[in-house]
């Protein structure tokens, strides 16, 4: 296809920053602990943070001011970090409490300690390191891009419980150390759902909190609002992740998928998602209403293959499959379901697909590692390569308002991205994400979003 992206006029706010930043000027203070900065960028302070209304609700309860890790309890470092990491299922390593000598005690239990930052790390400062006093600080990694290091953090302010908590940008150099503890507690890793981002700045990490089980397949939808919607199954239950103002939820929808099927949410029209899953080797229909969740059989025995989900309009969505390397289009009428073959054979094996305006969706697929694309006109099914690589671990399209889709792919556990003009172009988005999976959505903007498992 001869299409064109227009990649040069992109301007939009970063979700942690936006119209929250300011530019707060302050000298140092052995009281708060800060950084000896001449000027501080916050992002957000208190309740206007991602975390802040949780952090509040934890830190007093019932009157009295809270300790997590055996921290001196209410507004600091350590019980913040403490507490963060607590409910992300670590346990604790602390044998003492000041700051400065959480990278020590981190060493001693096994725990990484090193200078390279990644999210759900520690960013640790020694006594009177960077400006501190000689009690240290913590943080909480937020977000990596670049040499750019979002924390999240609170402070004792000489014991005042003012704190205040709030989230900002340092240099990566800037802590003394980054202490890397195993979040779950038990060794799990690869589970934690990250919403990633691009802006005029460059591409964001930052993680949600939540933690999927291993191997959880996931489907990312835009159902309107600021957040994205992720469907998900884990422990053999479809699961909706949704976002508001006081952070990630992840509820239980009650209807049962195996674990390891596919699934494909789309958005139809109305205020639930539909989702698509190969689950038992038929295609099942899930869609919610007033009195709950369903599921709905096709009729469809399509294996265990690779599917993807497009709303093209009208009530049904279409699906899009790879069975016996060849590709097929299946969609939905008021006679039932139906299901027939774009003759398109290859070896194909993940697809993913787009409505990029046309009667027929647009289809990319991995063959050998190398990105191809399937689509339909008046005269017929199409394919070509692309010339870009599709990397080694799942794909995912979006129409993000051009005239040829965006698809990210994950190369030896880097974020990139794919996308055409009079050819196809692939940039790395320089985020380490692992193999994910991910699946991209159009939240406006110049970028996709992507929801990603690390």
């Amino acid at each position: 296809m001869s299409t064109r992206i227009p990649r040069l006029s992109r301007s939009r706010s970063t979700l942690i920053a936006g119209a929250l930043t300011l530019l707060v000027t302050f000298s140092a203070s052995v009281t708060t602990s800060e950084p000896a900065h001449a000027a501080t960028s916050y992002l957000c302070t208190e309740t206007a943070c991602p975390n802040g209304a949780q952090w509040a609700a934890a830190r007093k309860i019932d009157g009295k001011w809270a300790s997590y890790w055996g921290q001196a309890g209410g507004h600091n470092c350590t019980n913040y970090v403490a507490w963060r990491l607590q409910s992300l299922g670590v346990a604790s390593f602390l044998t003492r409490g000041n700051a400065e000598g959480w990278a020590r005690m981190a060493a001693a239990a096994g725990i990484t300690v090193d200078h390279s930052p990644s999210v759900g790390a520690i960013a640790q400062w020694d006594a009177n390191a960077g400006g501190m006093t000689s009690a240290g600080h913590v943080a909480y990694v937020e977000a990596v891009s670049g040499d750019t290091v979002t924390i999240s953090e609170d402070a004792w302010n000489g014991g005042a419980q003012t704190g205040p908590f709030r989230w900002r940008n340092i240099t990566a150099s800037t802590p003394s150390h980054y202490l890397h503890p195993v979040i779950g507690g038990g060794g799990v890793s690869g589970s934690f759902l990250h919403q990633v981002f691009g802006d005029t700045a460059g591409w964001h990490d930052m993680s949600t909190a939540l933690q999927l089980v291993p191997g959880s397949q996931i489907s990312t939808v835009d159902m309107g609002g600021t957040w994205p919607q992720v469907m998900a199954v884990e422990s053999g239950s479809l699961h909706q992740i949704f976002a508001n103002s006081s952070g990630w939820h992840d509820m239980d929808t009650g209807i049962a998928v195996s674990d390891g099927a596919a699934i494909s949410a789309v958005n139809m029209g109305g205020t639930w998602p539909q989702v698509m899953t190969n689950d038992g080797g038929v295609l099942q229909q899930i869609y919610a209403d007033s009195a709950g969740w369903h599921k709905a059989s096709t009729g469809l025995t399509i294996g265990n293959n690779p599917i993807s989900a497009v709303n093209m309009g009208g009530t049904w969505p279409q699906v899009m499959l790879v069975n016996s390397s060849t590709v097929w289009q299946i969609w939905g009428d008021t006679q039932g379901w139906h299901i027939a073959t774009t003759g398109m054979t290859n070896a194909y094996s993940s697809i993913t697909s787009v409505n990029m305006g046309t009667p027929w969706p647009v289809s990319f697929l991995n063959v050998g590692g190398a990105l191809w694309s399937v689509w339909g006109d008046s005269n017929g099914w199409h394919s070509m390569s692309t010339g870009q690589s599709a990397g080694n671990g799942s794909i995912s399209a979006v129409n993000q308002g051009g005239t040829s889709p965006i698809v990210m792919t994950t190369r030896d556990g880097v974020l990139w991205e794919t996308y055409g003009d009079t050819a196809w172009h692939s940039a790395s988005t320089g985020l380490t994400v692992g193999s994910g999976p991910i699946s991209a959505v159009n939240k406006g903007g110049a970028w996709p979003q992507v929801m990603v498992l690390e």
